[in-house]
């Protein structure tokens, strides 16, 4: 016997149809492997993402280092707002991803990158 399940959008995000009544959304999570290419730059030569990277960020779910750029996904858009708010380098948010830009990136790299975030995923309204 074959299982079908049946899926609806809801806001955008597939989800499984209602049972009961009840909708439960399915959540969509991005991970920095779906980001990162190493035609981008400074990820031509980075390390695989891990949990390593993150350091002592707090929250910080998994990480990458790469030559002139850093890129950090947290477990929350808390934890991601927390982390550019106290922190001294020059950052790009998009909802949980921390993109942290080294002074030495032209302002064209600036945006291939932040172009690539915002492409892939986005999921909050700021």
């Amino acid at each position: 016997m074959t299982r079908r399940t049946e899926t609806e959008l809801v806001s955008g995000i597939a989800a499984p149809a209602p049972r009961n009544g009840i909708t439960t959304p399915l959540v969509l999570v991005i991970a920095l492997a779906d980001v990162m290419r190493a035609d981008l730059p400074g990820f031509a030569s980075a390390a695989a993402p891990s949990e390593a990277a993150c350091g002592d960020r707090r929250g910080c779910v998994e990480g990458v280092v790469g030559d002139g750029i850093a890129m950090y996904r947290f477990a929350s858009l808390d934890l991601a707002r927390q982390s550019v708010s106290h922190g001294d380098a020059d950052v790009y948010r998009s909802d949980r991803l921390v993109l942290e830009l080294d002074e030495g990136l032209t302002a064209d790299e600036r945006l291939l990158l932040v172009q690539n975030v915002e492409g892939t995923w986005t999921g909050s309204s700021d």
